[in-house]
């Protein structure tokens, strides 16, 4: 299998509340139609912490924290599809199939999601061990049901709490494609109600960028 760690950097940036762009109807692109779910993502209505059941948090409650901060993982996925594409064949040589996989079998995300999601929840406590920094008391994750720790609670995402994801990216210029062909770019929202240490003074700058070990 391809590996996955070595395609994967991690970022983060200290933002402002009037940073954070809000959706007043983000239920609605849970129920664009997608490959093999021709009504949206199955999860809508059905699951707690997805729309609409979910509530979007109103923008005023991101006041309450005393530093916000995204923590994102950038995943090359340009040079996962090609090194997933030339193992696929390889392998199907070796059963004597001369077929090539199509780009939907080597871009599907079963292979490689829970990979850069669980690579994000490795940095997180790191973070936090290696910086001394509280616990986070707000987590909005990449997906519903995201989980930090051993018994933590399942998090929300943060289209489920109302944040437009893309549109808060690009007003802080970083670089996120909205279909995928070269990256993809998995996000979480941290809110801290504590004061912490100097590594989050200047608040215009990505603190922490590094490919992951």
């Amino acid at each position: 299998m391809v590996n996955i760690t070595k395609l994967v950097s991690i970022h983060t940036k200290v933002i402002q509340p009037h940073d954070i762009i809000m959706e007043d109807n983000i239920g609605r692109f849970c129920r664009l139609p997608y490959p093999d779910h021709p009504n949206g993502c199955p999860n809508f209505g059905k699951n707690e912490l997805c729309p609409p059941l979910f509530k979007p948090i109103p923008h005023t409650k991101f006041n309450d924290y005393s530093k916000l901060m995204l923590l994102w993982a950038e995943f090359d996925f340009k040079s996962y599809k090609i090194e997933m594409k030339q193992q696929w064949i390889e392998n199907n040589k070796s059963k004597g199939i001369e077929k090539e996989p199509t780009d939907k079998q080597i871009s599907c995300c079963l292979y490689w999601q829970n990979s850069v999601k669980r690579i994000i929840i490795k940095s997180l406590n790191t973070m936090i061990k290696d910086k001394n920094i509280s616990e986070p008391s707000l987590i909005l994750a990449c997906g519903s049901g995201f989980k930090h720790k051993k018994g933590a609670n399942n998090c929300a995402s943060m289209e489920a709490g109302g944040i437009n994801v893309i549109l808060t990216f690009k007003k802080l210029h970083i670089d996120i494609e909205v279909k995928p062909v070269n990256k993809v770019i998995l996000c979480i929202l941290l809110g801290f109600r504590n004061n912490y240490n100097n590594i989050l003074r200047n608040l215009d700058k990505i603190m922490y960028s590094k490919k992951v070990d």
